[in-house]
């Protein structure tokens, strides 16, 4: 057998991939000429198959990929191996004369609160077993979308640890580039990948062009205060047959800017050329093109390739070894991704680009191929919004609400945000000419088919937005229904400069009259400083109430950072109270959860 394992336990396939992946890289790097034995080095196994704790001894490594399934359990194809640990005697494995290595990446959601509890779980049990754990635990958030970043800098890290620990002899051209895509220039002219005048269903691989009906700066009495915009986009549903439903998303294809395209492109060496046409092929049928062929590079640098992207330091090592032959230039890229921490501080904290970051060292001491940055930066994704607006009240036009994404600190702008500010500060043109590739795409996020009972909605910052469309539609039904009460709790800075929409949230609530309450958390205002958390603390009992007695619903919107966990471990202390502990409340939670009436939008 081969003397060392990776082995996974997942529910979905995912830790199942990377195991597989981690595997195919590390035996990629081995010099097996070397080697006295045939075949590979690392074996790949389910955890599955793994019928007692005994058959664990013989690997001298092995490389755990364990995911968490729902709230810290262990998945299926685990739960029976994992009891049988917990059954062993403590430091059993001692008698079999062998120490065996392990190393531990696991796969989670951080907005759970036992976030990667099964490979915690796990790695306890094999310590306590007389495992010896090497290297850094990864772990894999896919709660903020970041598993495969995480994978990623783990990998880095680990690799070369196992590569000096365990005295592989390695190949020695480690760093040759080797190009999957096949990069031939042309006299032929450059087509579009989406069709202007398509026909519908429209959807992600054949987009809409919508035109902006009105663009809009949110008012700010503050000049400090974030900058926000409200757009409304016409569906034509007679020509496209498009619909939405209350709560839904509106997925949009942004452009790159052209000052970035030009960077990018003088990085590259192709401005001079940017509208010179190529057929850019795919080496082997695994890539699927995410561009027209063919392509002008100034037409795939605008709308295709997600040059903004934050490089990894993969990616940067693998220009300093293989891109540059200036030795200053390799050491200091070696330097910024000797570790995570360093990398961190001078790369992802600043939102530097791949141009950016070159820029400092010269653009003509880089030989990059286009082809590595179309493997290693990928397509420009569709950006996702909630719609703001109600399919009952204007079911032909959607409304999105956009905060600037900006950082005057490091002059980061977001890749929408910046041709959405375009947009505005030219209102003639725009609303004359241009138009946005959009799809709908379908949400759970949507108001319950009680509306009798009480919602409350939580959120903060353009978390408003979908809540915006809720009171609306509301509003609308109280007109011909009885309809039960909505409790806002609004989290922002200030509430004199940072409520949107208050003029029209004040005229809905006389429209309602009574059957909407705001609540407002001020975390810089005059008062002290007051989450959303901590008013909804506050304000336990009525919500506990609502809840458990009125069976109210709650929604919830914002960033995962500061909404999502933090919102749901309060309500499971508001629900512990009443239902007399913390299992109790937290079952109620997930109660609440199964029957629809706790929901999410977060990012």
């Amino acid at each position: 057998m081969a003397p060392y394992l990776v082995c996974y336990s997942s529910q979905t396939g995912t830790s199942k991939k990377l195991a597989i992946n981690f595997a195919h890289e590390i035996e990629h790097t081995i010099d097996h000429s070397e080697i006295p034995t045939t075949g590979n080095l690392f074996e790949v196994k389910s955890i599955n198959n793994l019928e007692e704790p005994k058959d664990l001894v013989g690997w001298k490594l092995i490389c755990f990929f364990i995911s968490t399934y729902g709230d810290g359990e262990q998945c299926n194809d685990g739960e029976l191996f994992y009891n049988k640990l917990r059954q062993s005697e403590d430091r059993c494995f001692e008698k079999y004369g062998v120490q065996t290595l392990f190393t531990m990446f696991g796969c989670g959601n951080s907005l759970y609160d036992e976030y990667q509890g099964a490979a915690n779980d796990l790695c306890e049990e094999l310590k306590r077993l007389s495992f010896h754990k090497v290297g850094d635990f990864g772990k894999g958030d896919d709660g903020c979308d970041m598993l495969m970043e995480d994978y990623n800098e783990w990998k880095l890290d680990t690799i070369p640890l196992l590569q000096n620990l365990l005295d592989l002899p390695l190949v020695q051209k480690q760093n040759e580039y080797i190009p999957q895509f096949d990069v031939t220039e042309t006299d032929e002219k450059e087509v579009s990948l989406f069709d202007k005048n398509s026909n519908p269903p429209y959807h992600e691989d054949n987009p809409f062009f919508a035109h902006i009906m009105e663009i809009k700066e949110l008012e700010r009495s503050d000049n400090d205060a974030k900058k926000v915009i409200h757009a409304s986009l016409n569906l034509e549903q007679r020509k496209t047959n498009l619909h939405y439903t209350t709560g839904d998303h509106l997925a949009i294809y942004p452009s790159n800017s052209e000052t970035d395209v030009r960077s990018f492109l003088e990085l590259l060496g192709l401005w001079d050329k940017r509208n010179q046409v190529a057929k850019i092929v795919p080496i082997g049928h695994a890539i699927k093109p995410f561009y027209p062929i063919p392509c002008s590079y100034f037409s795939l640098c605008k709308y295709y390739l997600e040059i903004n992207a934050s490089p990894s330091r993969q990616m940067i090592r693998f220009i300093a070894n293989s891109f540059t032959e200036n030795r200053y230039i390799q050491d200091s890229l070696a330097n910024i991704t000797s570790n995570i921490e360093i990398f961190t501080q001078k790369v992802t904290s600043k939102h530097l680009t791949i141009s950016k970051l070159l820029e400092k060292f010269g653009y003509e001491n880089f030989r990059i191929p286009i082809s590595f940055f179309m493997e290693s930066l990928g397509a420009l994704k569709p950006r996702y919004y909630s719609i703001s607006s109600s399919s009952l009240e204007s079911p032909g036009t959607t409304d999105i609400t956009v905060s600037l994404d900006k950082n005057t600190n490091d002059d980061f702008e977001g890749v929408f945000s910046k041709e959405l500010e375009r947009i505005l500060n030219d209102q003639t043109n725009a609303l004359r000419n241009v138009k946005l590739p959009m799809f709908i795409e379908t949400s759970k996020f949507r108001l319950s088919t009680n509306p009798g009972k009480p919602t409350i909605l939580i959120c903060a910052g353009v978390g408003i937005a979908p809540f915006r469309a809720f009171i609306r539609e509301s509003a609308l039904k109280n007109k011909s229904a009885d309809i039960g009460k909505l409790f806002l709790y609004y989290g922002l800075r200030k509430q004199e400069t940072d409520f949107l929409y208050s003029k029209e949230f004040n005229q809905l609530s006389n429209e309602l009259q009574g059957k909407l309450e705001i609540n407002i958390a001020e975390s810089r205002g005059d008062k002290p400083k007051t989450y959303v958390q901590d008013l909804l603390k506050k304000h336990g009992c009525k919500i506990g109430e609502l809840c458990i007695n009125d069976n109210a619903s709650i929604y919830v919107c914002g960033r995962a950072s500061t909404m999502g966990k933090g919102v749901s471990k309060t309500l499971i202390d508001i629900f512990s109270e009443r239902k007399g502990g913390i299992k109790q409340g937290d079952n109620y939670l997930k109660f609440m959860k199964i029957l629809g009436r706790y929901r999410e939008d977060i990012w």
